[in-house]
Order: structure tokens, then sequence, then C-alpha cells
């Protein structure tokens, strides 16, 4: 069960209720067929939810800011607007990408967010948008963190972006499986399955990479 203390935004039209997704979605898999280990991975990931939510750096003179540290190696201390700017509600669709070796996390927005995200990116430009995460896969308790500040260095207006998570693989499979969902059910993706007309523009490699190339991760 979530905690009280852990929940998903509401969509902006209020027809959503985290609440059922969290904690009935696993009711819709149910079969009466034998169990086998893949059925439960499968189960297990329809329960996986997460959040997202961006927080715009800010200076000492700020009256609404907190402190946050970043990267679990090496702690770096930042302050952030204490609201974020874009969170889950915001987000069209979310994939791993595979770069040299290692890997990112890339997110799509919605028309509302790449709004947001390329006024932001134009008021801030070259500070650091702080990314955090909480998900969940419905069996064990909540994990959250800030996963990365990459620093905004030119105007972000194709309403995307990708970013090494301070995150293991797994953990980053989490988090855009959680993500998915969350937009599936806010309706800002069709249902797997279905034939989603308005592609990916994460699916081409000249978009990862231009999102890739408008941050510049701390150092």
């Amino acid at each position: 069960m979530v905690p009280n203390s852990w929940s998903i935004l509401p969509p902006r039209n209020g027809r959503f209720n985290p609440f059922f997704l969290a904690l009935g979605v696993a009711a819709l898999w149910v079969t009466g067929c034998e169990t086998t280990p893949k059925d439960k991975k499968q189960s297990a990931d329809k329960d996986t939810v997460a959040t997202l939510r961006l927080h715009v750096e800010v200076d000492d003179r700020a009256t609404s800011a907190r402190t946050i540290s970043l990267v679990r190696s090496s702690p770096v201390e930042i302050k952030v607007e204490s609201d974020a700017v874009i969170d889950e509600r915001d987000v069209k669709s979310a994939r791993i990408i595979e770069a040299n070796g290692s890997f990112l996390i890339g997110v799509e927005f919605n028309m509302h967010g790449r709004l947001v995200l390329e006024m932001a990116s134009v008021a801030h430009l070259n500070r650091r948008l702080a990314i955090q995460s909480t998900w969940s896969t419905g069996k064990e308790t909540p994990a959250s963190r800030w996963l990365a500040a990459p620093q905004m260095t030119q105007a972000l207006r194709d309403g995307s972006i990708a970013f090494t998570p301070d995150a293991s693989r797994e953990e980053a499979r989490q988090i855009v499986l959680g993500l998915n969902h969350i937009a599936v059910k806010l309706k800002n993706q069709p249902k797997p399955g279905k034939e989603d007309e308005d592609k990916d523009r994460l699916k081409s490699p000249d978009k990862a990479e231009d999102a890739i190339k408008a941050f510049q991760e701390p150092r």
C-alpha cells in the first residue's frame, strides 16, 4: 500500500484518482490460469507507478526555496524552488536511452509541459533543473530520490529531456514504466496495443541526441 505521504498528483481536470491505480490496477490482470514467474513479473510491473517533479535552481535570495542533496556517491547541495514547475501529469512518455555502454532516461512532455519547460529554460538559462522521482512496484516501500540536476544551457523547445539518473538500470526501468502507466491513465498516451498516431519523438535518434545536447551534466 502506498503511504499517505506519497501520492501522484491528480490531473488538472480532476478525473483521475491515483489511489485506484496504486491499489487496484492488479485486479485488471487477475486470470484463472496457473501463475508462472513471467506472469508474476508482468503483474508486478503493472502495479508500478512513479512521480516526476522538476524544480528550477534558484539563488540564495529566493524566499520559497529548499536545499537538496544530489549524487549519492559524491553529494552536492543546491538550492531549488520549493514548488515543481513540471510534474508527472505533464509526462507523455518515458523511455530508456542507450548511450555508449550506459543509459539515460528520456522523457517527452505533453503540450502543457512543453510550454512550461520552454519558458522555464528561457527564464532560468544556465541554471540547473533538479529532477526528483518517487516510485513503487506496489509490493515494496516506495523509493524516493533526486535523480539528476542537468544544467539548462539552451532553451528547451522540443518538449523533451534526457538525463543520466542516479539510479540503477532496474530502478530506471521501474521509473520509466511507472511514468508510462500514469501517462496512460491520464490519457497522455494511448493504452498499450493501440496505434499511437503521434509517434514518440524520443524514438528518433536525432531527437534523443538533441535532448542530450541541451543539457550539461553537473560536475
